[in-house]
């Protein structure tokens, strides 16, 4: 998929986070990138109209210059892949996790920024694909699958 998708030729493959999507660390020349393939079986998700919203969002908000990993397009000029499951190649974005409580001033100030700016460049977002609403019934066919049912007073 790299290297006919890409044309890249991946130097280290590494699997850095797996859950309802398997994550994987690139290395192709000379610079990392992560490459997301998308898991089966999410409740929530309806179809590829779900993942294009997602990859057409990360796409207008790099146009503007939002602080965002993006996808990278395919040698087809498509940002999604298809096989046995969905994937898509972003760009890499350096650093280490931070947790709440070892958060300085300065950082929360740089990430609210950055919140920010991500928020006021979505506003005019606009695409044809359409995108699950973390609703009471898409929660509740969630928590359906789990046997934990939600309900409010």
């Amino acid at each position: 998929m790299i290297t006919g998708d890409y044309g890249l030729e991946p130097t280290r493959i590494e699997l850095i986070a797996n859950g309802h999507n398997d994550t994987y660390r690139i290395e192709a020349a000379g610079a990392s990138l992560a490459f997301r393939v998308y898991g089966e079986g999410k409740s929530w998700i309806r179809g590829t109209s779900d993942l294009r919203f997602e990859l057409d969002l990360l796409t207008y908000l790099r146009a503007r210059r939002a602080p965002i990993s993006y996808p990278i397009e395919r040698s087809s000029g498509d940002t999604l892949g298809t096989g046995t499951r969905h994937y898509a190649l972003f760009s890499w974005c350096p650093g280490r996790p931070v947790s709440a409580n070892e958060l300085t001033l300065p950082q929360a100030e740089r990430l609210g920024a950055a919140l920010a700016s991500i928020h006021a460049a979505a506003d005019a977002f606009v695409t044809e694909h359409s995108r699950y609403s973390l609703d009471q019934a898409t929660l509740g066919r969630a928590a359906g699958a789990s046997s934990t049912a939600i309900h409010r007073p």
